[in-house]
């Protein structure tokens, strides 16, 4: 759907992920996803990424979240394992 980069919060001075999604003109992407982060933002739970900012640029949808230690979701599939 997008990327996510390790990206630096200068504000607070802490490592975060950063989402971006690129969405046509006029398609209602941001707009689900703006929706989407102002839910995943009100949700506290150690399983939930926390959501720290949303905003919109240039075609663009930004999404930055707490940044998460692990392996990726390729990685996982890769070797055949499953979320339950």
């Amino acid at each position: 759907m997008g990327h996510v980069y390790l990206a630096v919060d200068e504000v607070h001075g802490r490592q975060v992920a950063l989402k971006v999604v690129r969405v046509a003109e006029g398609f209602k992407l941001a707009e689900l996803l703006g929706r989407e982060a102002e839910l995943i933002g009100r949700v506290s739970h150690p399983n939930v990424a926390a959501i720290q900012a949303f905003g919109y640029d240039e075609g663009m949808v930004l999404v930055a979240m707490d940044l998460v230690d692990g392996e990726t979701m390729a990685a996982r599939l890769a070797r055949g394992e499953r979320w339950t």
